[in-house]
């Protein structure tokens, strides 16, 4: 089974491509430059910036499972007009190029690491919650509260979740979503 994991050499990237080599995985880090921060001892393909004209061609060549983590996380204030159009660029578009590319190139499984930020802004604000959350604001996000992002950040993670539910229905790609803290 060979695995692409996008947003390899971040945080949870490096951590994630050495657990999937010790493992026994075969393995492909999809990075936008070569540097030598590279993750682990693993093939790595270089794709540039991430959005809707990405070429993922190679990178998915052979490729079963993806595992989407790259993404437009922060933005400063000063150097765009619009920080929803920027994030939407990477993580809408970007994530909607890669996984039609991924369902033509006949991979099984899509996972995408989304945000708890699509639920609210971890303040307590989502759907009527029954109790104090863990933060003060009230009970624990769960499956069932409505998802009401606060940020330009959340909203454009929640709108990639959408747009994969889409494109699962659409081609059959096996689509897993991972909200993380």
């Amino acid at each position: 089974m060979k695995i692409l994991v996008t947003g390899a050499t971040g945080f949870i990237g490096k951590a994630l491509c050495e657990t999937l080599r010790k493992g026994g995985f075969d393995l492909r880090a999809a990075v936008r430059q070569k540097n030598n921060k590279m993750p682990c001892d693993c093939e790595i393909v270089e794709i540039g910036d991430i959005g809707p004209q990405t070429d993922w061609q190679k990178a998915l060549a052979g490729i079963d499972i993806v595992i989407h983590l790259a993404g437009q996380t922060h933005i400063l204030k000063d150097t765009v007009d619009n920080s929803l159009t920027a994030f939407r660029k990477v993580n809408v578009l970007g994530t909607e190029r890669l996984a039609r590319m991924a369902a033509k190139a006949g991979v099984k499984r899509f996972i995408f690491i989304s945000s708890v930020k699509v639920n609210g802004d971890g303040l307590g604000i989502a759907s009527a919650p029954a109790a104090p959350r863990n933060d003060g604001g009230g009970a624990p996000y769960t499956e069932r509260d409505t998802p009401v992002p606060q940020d330009a950040y959340g909203i454009s993670k929640r709108e990639a979740e959408d747009s994969l539910a889409c494109i699962a229905a659409e081609t059959g790609l096996q689509v897993v979503v991972w909200g993380e803290g």
